[in-house]
């Protein structure tokens, strides 16, 4: 009967003993932030928009200029994942800036 609690002793500490060593761990090191931070304001407090006024943001998912005609991407049954060439996507950002500077 001893030989059996040992082993269910043992069997538990080795289960249980990692995870709770981790929390424990994790406890320990967490750092709460302070209740207030200070901040530097780096922009014109000047050019503001006034309340209530409608304007229009642009969005563009620019993880695209990685792909273009000759690309070859997983999703759309090829088997390539990443930009023919550091060149191709800069000059595909560069085309994604003219477009949005023409609207």
């Amino acid at each position: 009967m001893k030989s059996g609690t040992r082993i269910l002793v043992t069997f538990s500490l080795v289960l249980l003993g990692p995870p709770i060593i981790f929390l424990a761990f994790i406890t320990w090191k967490h750092k709460k932030p302070s209740e207030s931070v200070n901040l530097m304001i780096e922009n014109s407090q000047e050019n503001r928009l006034p309340s209530y006024s409608p304007f229009q943001v642009t969005t563009f998912n620019i993880g695209y200029a990685g792909l273009d005609a000759k690309q070859d991407f997983f999703m759309d049954g090829g088997t390539g994942s990443r930009s023919r060439s550091k060149e191709q996507t800069k000059q595909n950002l560069q085309h994604m800036s003219s477009f949005l500077k023409a609207d």
